[in-house]
């Protein structure tokens, strides 16, 4: 955070970090979040922050190398070469394993062009790790959905990553500019939990505010039921 000013925030535990998203297929998740997106903040879908393809080498003898080959070659010569370095490093010697990691770091303009490649391969295959991912974030002011007002008192921006590939997930980051869970706070999370493109869970939600010594800040569980 910015400053000193409470809030409410929401975001997955640190052992969790992912959540769901909602949708079957890319096209439904990818709509789930643009609706959300137009009813909830003061962007639209198409205003992506940052777009990266990842593609990874086979890493048991269950993964298929032909498919991370055919991967590989079709971004390649969609986007570009790509920048390849090892999955993990030997603890004692430091060699590189021979699993690589291949990322593609998008123009937005590419966004949907990426997109829609994704969705051509769809129903992606199974691979110990994912053979290929689209990972694109957003960020974001939080909008009324009845008033499209922006709401007021938000020192920082909320954030939402989201990762396609065969299965969808996200990592919210939601700053609700409210200093505690009262009545407003509570009408206002039943109208964003009607378009969240995400299972919203009341148990990541926490206030922040800052220590006594203003040297960092205090998160704090409640129950919003009382």
């Amino acid at each position: 955070m910015r400053d000193e000013s409470p809030c409410i925030i929401y975001t997955p535990s640190k052992s969790t970090f992912t959540q769901k998203l909602k949708g079957k297929r890319i096209n439904d998740a990818i709509e789930n979040i643009s609706v959300f997106l137009e009813k909830c903040t003061d962007i639209n879908s198409d205003n992506v922050s940052s777009c990266i393809f990842v593609a990874h080498s086979p890493y048991n003898p269950d993964d298929d190398p032909k498919i991370a080959s055919e991967f590989y070659n079709e971004i390649t010569k969609l986007f570009g070469p790509g920048v390849t370095s090892p999955m993990s490093y030997n603890y004692f010697d430091g060699k590189p394993s021979e699993n690589t990691r291949t990322e593609w770091e998008l123009e937005i303009s590419d966004f949907q062009k990426a997109l829609n490649y994704l969705n051509s391969k769809y129903p992606l295959p199974k691979y110990t790790f994912s053979a290929v991912e689209l990972i694109i974030s957003y960020s974001f002011n939080l909008l009324d959905p009845d008033t499209k007002s922006i709401l007021p008192n938000q020192l920082d921006k909320s954030s939402l990553m989201v990762w396609l590939s065969r299965n969808f997930s996200c990592n919210p980051t939601i700053f609700f500019p409210f200093e505690s869970p009262n009545q407003e706070f509570i009408n206002y999370l039943n109208k964003f939990k009607l378009f969240s493109p995400f299972e919203l869970r009341d148990n990541y939600l926490r206030t922040v505010k800052p220590n006594k010594a203003k040297t960092g800040f205090i998160y704090k569980g409640f129950n919003i039921n009382k």
